[in-house]
């Protein structure tokens, strides 16, 4: 018998498989002999050569705080180019001016808009009038008349809501993506006025609706109770918060359970909820379940955002 190596491999880079084949001709059967026994094609695992990885980039960093510029940055990791692949193209650092993050001290947003008021829809730095920390705040400047302070905006499922105590008094997320601001720092920034509370939703059909609360506080540590008065105007009802806040490991509802966990969320909850779980779970949107981040029905819905301001 005689070998036919053809060294035919089924891909160009990477681990692929490497064949071959034989004839049965060494020499061929004949004068009624038997034909060869055996396989003909035999097979092999090899490594040609490694693929070359271009470079893809990563989300970008959040914004630097501080008067002036602000800056961002952003890895070339998504994936980290290899084997010669080619580097990213683009900035690494992306760059704001100062417009945006003014220089002169105001406590929230509506401060900023009453002093600036052709400022947009952005980030921004504010220092908090008691204990003089630093803060970036995302202020909706556009809806009814703007000066907005955003404190929970939810729209992808991106940050998971189901945390503890600790966290919810702390703040999480970021401000260009789903976050919840802090129950400290939105208790410090609304403890000298009154202030009003909007609620806005969109649902999984697209339709948006809002609810306006004229009277909204929060109390201070430890329970971070809310008090407000009846809804104001609007197209959702959720119902009224009057209760102090809960979460899996702080339960402080009237519920014989722990409303957090029953309805995996955290909220002002009384004996749980009828409609209103904004921090429950990010289901696919018009998914019906009492777990559902919902606010005036049981479906879920595909964006929320919570916001304040001074009256």
């Amino acid at each position: 018998m005689a070998n036919g190596l053809d060294g035919v491999h089924d891909q160009t880079c990477d681990q692929g498989t490497q064949r071959r084949s034989r004839l049965c001709s060494n020499p061929p059967p004949s004068g009624g002999g038997r034909n060869c026994t055996g396989t003909y094609i035999g097979t092999q695992t090899c490594l040609l050569r490694n693929c070359l990885i271009n470079g893809g980039w990563g989300q970008w960093f959040d914004w630097s705080i501080g008067c002036g510029s602000q800056t961002r940055t952003r890895a070339c990791d998504n994936p980290t180019p290899d084997f010669g692949g080619q580097n990213c193209t683009g900035n690494t650092i992306n760059i704001i001016n100062s417009t945006y993050n003014v220089c002169t001290s105001y406590s929230d947003c509506s401060e900023i808009h009453k002093a600036h008021p052709d400022l947009p829809f952005s980030i921004y730095l504010i220092t908090t009038w008691n204990t003089s920390n630093q803060a970036k705040v995302v202020c909706d400047m556009d809806t009814d008349g703007g000066g907005w302070t955003v404190f929970q905006h939810r729209f992808n499922g991106s940050v998971d809501f189901y945390r503890n105590f600790s966290s919810y008094e702390d703040g999480f997320g970021f401000c260009d993506g789903e976050f919840w601001l802090g129950l400290s720092p939105m208790h410090e920034m609304m403890s000298q006025t009154t202030n009003e509370l909007r609620i806005d939703i969109e649902r999984a059909n697209g339709t948006l609706a809002y609810v306006v609360y004229p009277e909204f506080m929060i109390d201070a540590s430890p329970t971070f109770s809310s008090t407000e008065a009846d809804y104001l105007t609007g197209t959702a009802y959720g119902g009224a918060v009057n209760m102090s806040f809960s979460t899996f490991d702080r339960d402080n509802d009237l519920y014989g359970g722990n409303c957090a966990s029953t309805y995996h969320g955290a909220w002002w909850y009384n004996k749980c909820y009828t409609y209103a779980n904004l921090n429950g779970d990010y289901l696919t949107p018009g998914n019906s379940s009492n777990r559902a981040k919902t606010f005036d029905s049981h479906e879920s819905l595909e964006t929320s955002r919570m916001m304040f301001r001074t009256v």
